[in-house]
């Protein structure tokens, strides 16, 4: 098996499969293979796509030449059980619109999103051209209770149909172990939780805590403050009473800090704060111009900054600067071509969105994205929180004109900040393969927290 990047940058597990004689004859297909390690493997193990292959490519000194192995056919791949075809015209229209986004065919009706290769970019895509084609307006978490065409259509055939909207979704909602709660980024949804779910396992509940304005209808929330409010109302209808689990990606972190100390002051005991690459208030802001450094830097000031570095370097050192920045803009150069017809905005937490359109769901991501930037430049909390925190932050961190905090200035907001270094940059931490070593150190992190 191996990891491949696919057209969206998003990374997936390949396996390249050669049957024995007895397996050959009796027509191994993708979706066999994938029923039989579905009873062995967690979800995040299953391979995306299955490559059938008479022989692997050796290399001159015998090994297996990876290299060499082929790009899965996109366009024909097996899906899992038997094959059922749209059977009227709404699931015939919505199978269209599936192989479109998903880029694969046939596609059956009973076919799940996420076995397909579905993520949360795709997802955006996915449901904007259902609004285009049917003109239903559908919230992504829709994927989690209904991840097939035929659920999907019975949906939208029901009359008078209206999502019951939560900020609160059960991404694994069974499980013996204390629900853990977590923080949407910038973007509002929590679609990119599902690989966390998967490492986590069956028996830890893990619920993902949306943005409210997702649905369109409501007006998104304002301040960190409200959000806490809010979200903390829909826990306590889950779970009354603590310990409670909290966690937070990107600017999630202040709202499951902020959920925290409210907890502390009511006088709930609080099990664990995780932020996720989560920085405390006021940490990438200038307070000149209220912005955040590395959204405010211009052309001008890259390339100077980068000349200043070019002189600092000598001999071997500058060779070296040279090479790989010839490195980085030959990869950037291959992948522009996928990216030239939308533009992933900065972090997981901006979702992909066609510059080409004005749809409605496109519309109402924008909305919550610039409400949510507001807030949390805006926030600062009105007390500390005493207890321990847990900040799972990336290897790699961005360059910018500001000082770099190793506790990304939480320190003077809690009682203490526990440092996990986890592989990757901000975008990737929560994606494979660097979701493996975050989820081991969280699920630590838990058991410690629920032995006290």
């Amino acid at each position: 098996m191996v990891v491949r990047e696919d057209k969206h940058q998003q990374k997936r597990l390949i396996a390249y499969v050669v049957p024995t004689k007895q397996y050959a004859q009796e027509n191994l297909s993708s979706s066999v293979l994938r029923k039989f390690l579905k009873k062995i493997l967690p979800d995040y193990m299953i391979p995306a796509k299955f490559v059938m292959m008479d022989a692997l490519p050796l290399s001159p000194n015998g090994k297996i030449d990876r290299q060499a192995l082929p790009e899965p056919d996109q366009k024909s791949q097996e899906t899992e059980g038997a094959f059922v075809a749209a059977r009227d015209e709404l699931e015939f229209q919505l199978v269209k619109v599936w192989e479109k986004v998903l880029d694969t065919r046939p596609i059956g009706v009973k076919n799940s999103f996420f076995d397909l290769g579905g993520h949360s970019l795709l997802a955006v895509q996915l449901f904007t051209e259902i609004e285009k084609s049917l003109g239903k307006n559908l919230p992504l978490s829709t994927l989690f209770q209904a991840p097939t065409i035929e659920q999907i259509a019975d949906i939208i055939r029901e009359e008078g149909w209206s999502h019951s909207w939560s900020s609160l979704v059960p991404i694994q909602p069974t499980g013996t172990r204390p629900p853990l709660f977590i923080a949407h980024g910038a973007g509002g949804n929590v679609l990119f939780l599902r690989s966390l779910s998967d490492r986590m396992g069956r028996n830890q509940p893990l619920y993902g805590l949306q943005a409210q304005g997702l649905d369109g209808k409501k007006a998104p929330l304002s301040t960190i403050e409200s959000m806490a409010m809010h979200y903390l109302e829909e826990i306590r209808r889950l779970q009354p009473e603590g310990p409670y689990f909290l966690g937070g990606f990107c600017m999630g972190g202040m709202i499951a800090f902020e959920m925290a100390r409210r907890l502390e002051l009511e006088g709930e005991k609080v099990g664990l704060v995780a932020f996720f690459e989560g920085h405390g208030p006021n940490y990438y802001i200038d307070p000149t111009k209220n912005k955040y450094f590395y959204d405010d830097r211009s052309i001008k000031e890259r390339i100077k900054i980068n000349i200043i570095g070019i002189f600092k370097l000598k001999g071997k050192e500058r060779k070296d600067y040279f090479h790989k920045k010839k490195e980085t803009i030959q990869r950037k150069f291959s992948s522009l071509k996928r990216k030239i017809n939308a533009l992933a905005l900065k972090t997981n937490s901006k979702i992909l969105i066609k510059r080409s359109t004005r749809r409605g769901i496109q519309r109402t991501i924008k909305s919550v994205h610039e409400s949510n930037i507001q807030a949390q430049i805006n926030y600062t909390p009105q007390s500390v929180y005493p207890g321990q925190t847990d900040l799972f932050q990336a290897t790699k961190q961005p360059r910018g004109d500001y000082k770099f905090d190793p506790e990304f200035n939480w320190g003077p907001w809690v009682g203490a900040v526990k440092i996990h270094r986890i592989n990757g940059h901000h975008a990737t931490i929560l994606h494979e393969p660097n979701i493996a070593m975050l989820a081991n150190e969280l699920k630590a992190c838990l058991d410690q927290a629920q032995e006290k």
